[in-house]
């Protein structure tokens, strides 16, 4: 059996986005037959002992067929490294982060990201067509209305948008529900339901009972859409602005601000119900087939 390693980091300042769709690639290598372990460095932890510290990542690769590398912290070298001792390495990438080495095989499942890759020399899969998806959440959204909305910014939420949002509107009359991170540090003052690291299958049942969420720009969006629920996106992070700026102009989500998000709630109907639903289909529609062109002999 053919043994795949797969690496990411999390915590406060990454977030957890890495460690969601690093846990979902390894169901869906295991379930296409392949042995996947991952491999985490926590933000909290000795820098030292992270797997991209110097060549750490050496010490993980005796008997591994490929190496998987989702990663804002792996340099260069650590790409080399791993290319010197393993068959192949994919690097699951968002913003085109830097310039690999030319083995390297990328994947990028970003709406609107072939372009990033013009002129490189590695073979590049990009496209939400080869999106890393989580299947549950593949839903259609029930048309009652719940005077429900969302405020979900999840992973550290190091600006605690949660209670700034939920502060903004906390006098409009809405059902809040407010989900927070594993890593949230603050303490959040706020009335509705409130909840902690809830799994997938709670969040699937929330998105359902919601009319609509307002989050950051990362993975949630994606969740969202495949779940068909309109959302107000605040970008929090540099890597979010390239798809909630595409996504924002195709009119499947409404891009916002701490400052306009008041009147912008009573934008959300610009939003394009048809257009969600004809993109939805098309997210991580191909990884299935291009995972199996590099891995399989």
């Amino acid at each position: 059996m053919l043994k795949i390693a797969i690496f990411y980091e999390y915590g406060i300042d990454y977030g957890m986005g890495h460690y969601v769709r690093c846990n979902i690639l390894q169901k869906k290598l295991l379930s296409m037959g392949f042995r996947a372990l991952l491999y985490s460095y926590n933000q909290e932890d000795d820098k030292k002992e992270a797997w991209f510290y110097q060549e750490n990542i050496l010490t993980y690769l005796d008997d591994v067929d490929f190496v998987i590398i989702d990663s804002y912290q792996a340099d260069y070298r650590v790409y080399d490294l791993a290319l010197k001792k393993v068959k192949r390495v994919l690097v699951i990438d968002d913003i085109a982060r830097i310039v690999f080495p030319k083995e390297c095989i990328i994947f990028n499942g970003g709406i609107d990201t072939a372009k990033l890759y013009q002129g490189k020399s590695c073979k590049v899969f990009a496209g939400v067509e080869y999106m890393i998806c989580n299947d549950k959440f593949f839903q259609k959204k029930e048309e009652k209305k719940n005077n429900a909305l969302l405020i979900c910014f999840g992973g550290g939420d190091v600006m605690n948008l949660s209670q700034k949002v939920y502060d903004k509107l906390k006098e409009i009359p809405y059902n809040f529900i407010t989900v927070l991170g594993n890593c949230y540090q603050a303490t959040f003052r706020g009335g509705g339901e409130i909840y902690q690291g809830i799994d997938e299958d709670a969040m699937k049942i929330i998105f359902q009972r919601i009319d609509f969420a307002i989050t950051a720009g990362g993975r949630m969006v994606n969740e969202l859409l495949m779940s068909e629920v309109p959302a107000l996106i605040i970008p929090t992070a540099q890597n979010q602005c390239h798809q909630v700026e595409v996504y924002a102009k195709q009119k499947v989500i409404l891009k916002t601000s701490l400052e306009t998000l008041r009147e912008d709630v009573f934008k959300l109907k610009t939003i394009k119900a048809d257009k969600i639903k004809e993109i939805k289909k098309t997210f991580g529609s191909k990884l299935d087939q291009a995972l199996q062109e590099v891995l399989v002999p």
